[in-house]
């Protein structure tokens, strides 16, 4: 697999009043010099959801790379994962809305970097660390 970043997914094509099926991703690196198609079909639903926010423009991604007519094409499309740690429970974060925080890891994961090594800190607020899951 290949690791790649969103540079458009989906959004309305106004000319043909539909929604678009398709996007280009940005190959972090490799010997392929163009942006690389992606179909709706090779995106699973919830991976979907997080591209059609912004275009999905910055989304990091795993997939394949299929060859067609001189073409090269993404299939089995994955959210790139990233592994952080959880170091503190407590601290000034616990008083930001939970929608903010969520924002902010959201904002950090479209923005990492592969050549970045860092640790992710999380804090979890009260309101959530009581509940069951």
């Amino acid at each position: 697999m290949v690791t790649g970043k969103i540079k458009w997914f989906g959004g309305f094509n106004n000319q043909r009043q539909t929604r678009n099926n398709f996007g280009f991703i940005e190959l972090e690196e490799g010997d392929i010099d163009r942006d690389i198609y992606v179909n709706r079909r090779e995106i699973p639903q919830d991976l979907q959801i997080l591209l059609e926010r912004d275009n999905g423009e910055g989304v990091y991604v795993c997939f394949d790379l299929e060859e067609n007519s001189q073409k090269f094409e993404a299939i089995n499309v994955e959210l790139k994962k990233y592994t952080g740690v959880v170091i503190s429970f407590s601290g000034e974060q616990e008083k930001l809305p939970q929608n903010l925080m969520a924002f902010s890891i959201l904002n950090l994961l479209k923005n990492f970097h592969l050549e970045t090594m860092f640790l992710v800190v999380c804090a979890i607020p009260l309101s959530l660390r009581k509940r069951k899951l």
